[in-house]
């Protein structure tokens, strides 16, 4: 297996085709699609690998799978919408020898996009995703999926009338991965896929593909997929394994005894022996590369080619370290410390989410114009089962203003006097 990357350079509004080269005994196995283009790969004549646009998440490309080689070279189709592309692709070469066995399988591995491309799904509803119009059976490995949002929603999938899924979608987590949904099932002539949004979320849209092949396949058999499986079965835990759940006070083991055991007390001259073959004392605050206590200098506990070991912690923000702040940040001058600021405009009285998704260090508010209520979630609070109805309110009338340090995961406001002629105006920071 090799990688080589590709350059994209083009024009807003702009088709283009070229040819991936390979060598005769290799073949393309995945092409990836940066998120500035739409991209197609040909698998054989009248069955492609497709990708639109996706939504933009995260920082990580869709690899489109072919697995296909030709004398002029596997064909791929890539075209730009409103923005310029300047991006760098990626190639993914096999040696027909390394995957011989998956090719006699003739799956044809292949994505497609779903019929609801771009569909909103921020109120609870149905969207009718794929339906399957071909006499030949699809069989559906699984979603790619890409929903987008300002916090976790809920879905439900359908096979025709038969639900087959019910997950939870995180937004912004960084883990592309984790947003495929595993399916393994066939689809048949006239068989549909019906997404429901149980739990809807603002700015929540439909990117979703369908990884497909002509036969049935495990993700485990894929090359280079197969690392980063979704699907990867858990061992089973044995009753003598040690991982098992210990619900009774367990005794400790005794040391085992030596065979032999030195004599006691010990002589005069084998204390002295001992004492001889010890090294220089060294200070607990010098580290080994710095000179023992015997010369007189200053002493500094971290040097500049030296590394500090910092313990860690899991939290539901990732891995903190316990000197840092919620978010693991150390407070030095190269923290990535940024924040968010604004204007809320109203024109009714209705509640509105200001800020969801971060953890703040401080908030500060100046109503403008109006009387406001303000709502915050704070960080304990949300992790105490909390949420942002049960919290009490701050109340800001027109001129006033309010500033505080409070580690806060959302934040609501409404005006309670704002109409069309007299809308309700809302300054904002929210420092991260």
């Amino acid at each position: 297996m090799r990688v080589a990357t590709f350059l994209i350079n083009m024009p807003a509004n702009t088709k283009k085709t070229t040819y991936i080269k390979h060598a005769e005994d290799e073949l393309v196995g995945f092409i990836s699609c940066p998120r500035s283009v739409s991209m197609k790969v040909e698998v054989y004549p009248g069955l492609w690998s497709s990708v639109r646009r996706p939504y933009g998440i995260d920082e990580f490309n869709t690899f489109l799978p072919c697995f296909a080689k030709s004398k002029k070279g596997v064909r791929v189709v890539i075209e730009t919408e409103d923005d310029t592309a300047y991006d760098y692709a990626a190639a993914i070469f096999y040696k027909e020898a390394e995957i011989k066995s998956f090719l006699e399988k003739k799956t044809h591995l292949h994505v497609r996009p779903a019929d609801a491309f771009g569909e909103a799904l921020d109120i609870e509803k149905k969207v009718a995703l794929y339906t399957h119009k071909q006499d030949t059976e699809l069989f559906v490995l699984g979603l790619l999926l890409d929903l987008g949002g300002f916090e976790e929603t809920r879905y439900k999938l359908f096979k025709n009338e038969e639900e087959i899924a019910d997950f939870v979608y995180y937004p912004f987590l960084g883990l592309p991965l984790l947003n495929f949904l595993p399916l393994q099932t066939f689809l048949r002539k006239n068989d549909t896929l019906t997404l429901e949004v149980v739990k809807a979320a603002g700015e929540a849209y439909a990117r979703i593909h369908l990884f497909c092949s002509l036969a049935e396949i495990s993700v485990e058999e894929i090359p280079f997929l197969n690392y980063y499986n979704p699907l990867r079965k858990i061992e089973e835990t044995l009753e003598d394994n040690r991982l098992i759940e210990i619900t009774e006070a367990q005794p400790i083991p005794a040391p085992p005894v030596p065979d032999k055991l030195s004599p006691y007390p010990v002589s005069i001259k084998e204390q002295r022996d001992i004492l001889a073959k010890r090294p220089h004392a060294v200070a607990f605050d010098v580290t080994q590369i710095q000179k023992p206590v015997e010369f007189i200098s200053p002493v500094k506990l971290v040097r500049p080619e030296e590394t500090q070991t910092v313990q860690v912690m899991p939290s539901p923000f990732g891995i903190v370290r316990p000197v840092a702040d919620c978010r693991g940040r150390q407070r030095i001058t190269s923290s990535a410390i940024t924040y968010t600021s604004g204007k809320l405009e109203v024109t009714d009285t209705s509640e509105r989410t200001v800020v969801s998704g971060i953890v703040s260090k401080n908030v500060s508010f100046y109503a403008k114009a109006g009387s406001w209520e303000i709502k915050i979630l704070p960080l304990y609070d949300f992790l105490s089962g909390k949420n942002i109805s049960d919290m009490q309110t701050i109340y800001l009338d027109e001129g006033q203003s309010f500033d505080a340090e409070i580690e806060a995961v959302q934040i609501n406001a409404s005006c309670i006097n704002a109409t069309e002629t007299a809308p309700g105006i809302l300054y904002y920071f929210v420092g991260e």
